[in-house]
């Protein structure tokens, strides 16, 4: 944001509120009482639909140096309207795709939450729960019913009884219609491996307020 440099005494410390007129609806612009112009950074705020004219109360962070510079504005109310409330109370969520730290924007504890997933609660998932993985290896139980091809090795044959090879087989081990010694089973093949568990997504920051 580009500073500005207010025409107003310093403050006793780097926080101070002033009252100011909406000039812009859209970008908010507001003009601090006392100066001659708007602000030229758009202030954050916490009322909305601002319109040109409308009386508000604003919360200037800046620097603590003598150059008096506003670093950041935030509107917090409204002359005549209903004090406002901030958006996020202790334990809700705040998303953003950038970096910022939720509490130099609204005030408060905020925690990140990093690398989970947000699934609404309900009868199954109670709120505050955890769980998930990201990727997983099958179990046995979890596969689906499959066959597998049956390799065999056929070894001696024996004959029903001693005087004779059964009809169709012969000392060479071949033939139909007995059941020979055999050798063999189903043929391995997998890896073990875990699978991607992932749904396809878009990776934000995410912060909850804890006070």
């Amino acid at each position: 944001m580009t500073d500005y440099n207010l025409l107003l005494p310093p403050p006793s410390n780097s926080q101070a509120s002033y009252w100011a007129t909406v000039t812009q609806a859209s970008p908010l612009r507001v003009q601090l009482d006392g100066d001659p112009g708007a602000l030229s950074l758009t202030p954050d705020t916490l009322v909305y639909g601002l319109q040109v004219n409308d009386r508000v109360r604003v919360e200037l962070d800046t620097n603590s140096d003598a150059t008096f510079k506003a670093r950041r504005v935030v509107v917090i109310g409204k002359a005549g309207g209903v004090a406002p409330t901030n958006p996020f109370p202790v334990g809700a969520i705040y998303l953003s795709v950038v970096s910022t730290d939720p509490g130099t924007l609204f005030g408060g504890t905020w925690t990140r939450i990093q690398d989970t997933f947000l699934l609404a609660a309900g009868s199954t998932y109670a709120a505050a729960s955890t769980g998930g993985e990201a990727t997983h290896v099958l179990t046995s139980a979890e596969m689906p019913s499959h066959t597998h091809a049956l390799t065999v090795a056929f070894s001696n044959v024996t004959p029903l009884n001693s005087a004779s090879y059964p009809s169709g087989f012969n000392s060479n081990n071949s033939g139909t219609g007995v059941v020979p010694t055999a050798n063999g089973g189903p043929a391995n093949t997998g890896g073990g491996g875990a699978h991607n568990n992932m749904p396809p997504y878009l990776a934000v920051y995410v912060w909850k307020r804890t006070a």
